[in-house]
């Protein structure tokens, strides 16, 4: 019980961290690249 419990957390985690990075890496991209709406 407790050894699944404890692959389900991973696995959670770990799925949860693939989705953390796919939403950070467009803002940080964003972020780092000159804003358009300060060009104009």
């Amino acid at each position: 019980m407790l050894n699944s419990l404890k692959h389900i957390v991973a696995t959670a985690l770990c799925i949860f961290a693939l989705f953390w990075d796919a939403q950070a890496a467009p803002q940080a991209a964003a972020a780092s690249s000159p804003d358009p709406g300060k060009e104009r």
